[in-house]
């Protein structure tokens, strides 16, 4: 699926599919794309400064319906923090609403609602004694009481005090919980996941929720610009976009692959799995501009971190050809 999103006279297109990787450098760009989906499919009413967003997302040339996901949106680790509270929005309070309409729940709050109802009879005849006054009770407070609990680690702790990678897979085991209860169509956006979690977190997390996504109606959306964070899985390697000067899609691997091994500048035949082992260390700076570094900007950044005890090295010498081809203005 590819969906526009229109600045001005710019347009932006991304493909997405249940799992979507944004990459990239030009933060700014990344930055209006993912808060034009989430704004778009949140339904929630525009604000005067947020023009530039009202209906600036297109399928095949058509605003789609607002409700056509149920989003939520993830920036900071506090979002997920609210995601996990009781609130109008929260993951928690869809859990528990949609556990009080079974059977069994249902009985036990009529079993709690008679005992209150006693109670406060109880109190008003031995304690108030009033003709004119009494302690009142309506049967729907029973349902404030249990969604004014809060949630906690077993040990009694914040949940601020898990980390970020416990807070994240917590949030995501939660929602898919609700998924198998409430099948509603869902878009989740992890922005800036690499800001929270290490590289083998976040391939570790991607590959949790594309075992989630499977088979249920939920899409994932992560952005990253940090060297290594990317997940490559054939299944979706045609929805990672790349975000730079120039915005780029993989599209398909095997076309990747022969349009490197007709162009590279010696004979080198690179297979799929090579292909998709060196993405990861490349992606961010496709559609760069200047993403061929100067050797001197290596020299003095080994220097550097030679001081600090750090020993390394190309891994391999480079051909002349490749030098070349390096040098070369084209």
């Amino acid at each position: 699926m590819i969906i526009s999103v229109k600045d001005g006279i710019s347009s932006y297109d991304v493909c997405v599919e249940q799992i979507t990787q944004i990459c990239g450098q030009n933060i700014p760009v990344k930055s209006f794309i993912i808060n034009s989906l989430c704004k778009y499919f949140s339904a929630d009413k525009y604000f005067e400064y947020e023009e530039k967003l009202i209906d600036n997302t297109f399928i095949d040339g058509e605003n789609p319906g607002r409700k056509m996901w149920e989003c939520m949106h993830v920036a900071t680790i506090e979002d997920i923090v609210q995601f996990m509270q009781l609130g109008r929005k929260s993951v928690v309070n869809k859990v528990i609403k949609e556990c009080l309409t079974t059977f069994d729940n249902q009985a036990g709050l009529m079993e709690i609602d008679n005992i209150l109802i006693s109670i406060l009879d109880r109190i008003n005849k031995e304690y108030l004694g009033s003709e004119r006054l009494e302690l009142q009770y309506e049967s729907e407070d029973i349902l404030s009481v249990v969604c004014n609990t809060s949630v906690k680690t077993r040990e009694g702790k914040d949940i601020h005090e898990l980390t970020a990678w416990e807070l994240f897979n917590e949030f995501i085991d939660m929602l898919e919980k609700l998924q198998v209860k409430v099948p509603d169509k869902r878009l989740i956006v992890f922005e800036n996941i690499d800001h929270f979690l290490t590289r083998d977190q976040y391939i570790g997390f991607v590959d949790k929720c594309e075992n989630i996504a499977y088979g249920n109606n939920i899409w994932f959306i992560f952005s990253t610009s940090l060297k290594g964070y990317l997940y490559c899985s054939e299944e979706y390697i045609e929805s990672i976009n790349i975000v730079n000067d120039e915005m780029f899609s993989i599209g398909s691997v095997e076309k990747m692959v022969e349009y490197v091994g007709s162009s590279y500048p010696i004979n080198k035949k690179l297979r799929k799995e090579e292909i998709m082992d060196l993405l990861p260390e490349i992606v961010q700076q496709i559609g760069n501009k200047d993403a061929i570094d100067e050797v001197e900007n290596q020299v003095i950044l080994k220097l550097i971190n030679s001081s600090m005890g750090f020993r390394y090295k190309w891994r391999k010498e480079p051909k002349d050809a490749e030098i070349r081809y390096l040098m070369d203005d084209v």
